[in-house]
């Protein structure tokens, strides 16, 4: 009797497996925090994604809110600086706008990184005569090989290939379960 409730039980959970091993599929807004600085009146707080970073871009989020209140603070110029530390004279220089955000509490830029290593990241946040900065270093790693690039695309089929496999193995064990004589 108990067997006809495991079975979908089973499958459920095998399916939030999948799900969990795979976090990037969520798309979710934001990335990893990097840094949360409170400075002067501004709470500043970057983030990055992807997870991990790697060379190519990098989208920088940065959310800037009052320190005492928490309350967004729009009206602020975000300038993001990267430095290698390889190399102090290869530096990556944008502005982050709202514009180009997905959620448009943040204000977000896209970074090329041409190499891997460390890099130095400086966001500085002005105005008026304002201006405050949050600091912190970022690995990049190696760029992402092709082949694993495509294989959720590729891979897909033997995903719906072994839940189908499960579930006939489930219903073949259900009837010779019916067949069994008493």
């Amino acid at each position: 009797m108990n067997t006809m409730v495991f079975g979908p039980r089973l499958v459920m959970l095998g399916g939030l497996v999948i799900l969990m091993g795979v976090p990037a599929l969520a798309h979710a807004d934001g990335g990893t925090v990097r840094a949360s600085v409170a400075t002067g009146v501004w709470q500043i707080t970057v983030f990055t994604a992807p997870t991990p970073p790697r060379v190519g871009m990098v989208d920088v989020s940065v959310l800037v809110q009052g320190v005492d209140s928490g309350t967004l603070v729009p009206d602020v110029r975000v300038r993001i600086v990267a430095t290698a530390h390889t190399d102090s004279a290869h530096v990556i220089e944008c502005f982050a706008t709202q514009e180009s955000a997905t959620n448009k509490l943040f204000q977000s830029a896209e970074l090329e990184f041409p190499e891997a290593g460390r890099w130095e990241v400086r966001v500085i946040i002005e105005r008026g005569n304002d201006q405050r900065e949050a600091r912190f270093d970022l690995e990049i790693g190696s760029p992402i090989p092709n082949w694993l690039a495509l294989l959720p695309w590729v891979g897909w089929p033997a995903g719906a290939v072994l839940l189908y496999t499960v579930h006939r193995a489930l219903v073949r064990r259900k009837q010779n379960r019916r067949q069994l004589p008493e």
